[in-house]
């Protein structure tokens, strides 16, 4: 399995994620005993907290970084495993039938290296997001600041790039 992971990236990167996802269970846990009982749990498009609620809901944010690289982690092994990569690419029949094999195992390896991009991405975003929510419980800040937009254009990119790829690979554009 990691020899076939490694072809799209090395394994060891696996550590950048994890190590995103436990510090963020650690400043949960360091933190949560000084938190109010009521904290901001939502913020609106201008990174303005708009919704408050029991410093029991900060405990969603390590859960969803947790579920999230789970599922990201999972779908990575799938992708690298698979004998027939088509049947786990969500394409229309007709582009996934257009896919040579050369174009198939790119198309892998793109995948697998844009997952992993979004694990990152996605555990650093909830990662600041509950710094930052700690920042405002304790007057250190108003809003979210501009760095979670980033976080937001780096996941838009990183769809974009698959999306992108997937077209160029299923057009024989590759």
């Amino acid at each position: 399995m990691w020899q076939k992971l490694r072809k799209s990236y090395p394994p060891q990167l696996e550590l950048i994620a994890l190590f995103v996802l436990v510090f963020t269970v650690y400043l949960v846990i360091a933190n949560y005993p000084s938190l109010p009982e009521t904290i901001p749990t939502h913020f609106n498009f201008q990174g303005v907290p708009d919704k408050w609620g029991s410093k029991n809901e900060i405990l969603i944010l390590p859960i969803m970084g947790a579920f999230l690289h789970i599922v990201l982690t999972v779908l990575n092994i799938i992708l690298a495993v698979a004998k027939d990569p088509r049947k786990y690419i969500n394409l229309p029949k007709k582009r996934t039938a257009m896919l040579s094999d050369a174009n198939v195992e790119e198309f892998r390896i793109s995948l697998n290296r844009s997952l992993f991009a979004l694990k990152v991405v996605t555990q650093g975003l909830v990662a600041y997001l509950f710094f930052m929510s700690i920042e405002v419980t304790q007057g250190k800040a108003d809003d979210l600041g501009q760095w979670w937009l980033m976080f937001l254009l780096a996941i838009l990119m990183i769809i974009g790039y698959m999306l992108w790829k997937g077209y160029r690979l299923t057009t024989g554009h590759g």
